[in-house]
C-alpha cells in the first residue's frame, strides 16, 4: 500500500507526463516495477503517514539504492502504531 498526503503523487501514477523530464526515466522504472506488485494507492492526511514520512527522511540522507524485503529497523515503531491503529499524539510548545 502506498500512502501519501499529496494529490500530485496520485496524479503522477495516472499520468507520468506531469513528472519533470529529469526524473521521468526513474519514475517510469518505478512504475514498471510497481506493475508487478499488488498495490492500492490512496490519499491520507498528515496524521496517518508516519511510515512515508520516516522513509522520506531516510531518503534525504541516503545516497545508495535500497530495497527491503522486510520492514527496516527504523520503521518498526511507526509501522506497529499504524498497523494497529494506535493513536499518535503531537504536542507543541
Amino acid at each position: 500500500m502506498i500512502k501519501c498526503d499529496s494529490h500530485v503523487i496520485l496524479m503522477a501514477f495516472k499520468n507520468s507526463h506531469i513528472i519533470p523530464w529529469k526524473l521521468r526515466n526513474r519514475w517510469l522504472n518505478c512504475i514498471e516495477r510497481a506493475r508487478s506488485m499488488s498495490m492500492h494507492i490512496s490519499h491520507i492526511f498528515r496524521e496517518g503517514k508516519g511510515c512515508p514520512h520516516r522513509l522520506a527522511d531516510y531518503g534525504t540522507t541516503c545516497q545508495d539504492f535500497h530495497w527491503w524485503d522486510n520492514i527496516p529497523d527504523f520503521l518498526n515503531d511507526v509501522f506497529f502504531r499504524e498497523r494497529y491503529n494506535l493513536p499518535w499524539y503531537r504536542f507543541s510548545s
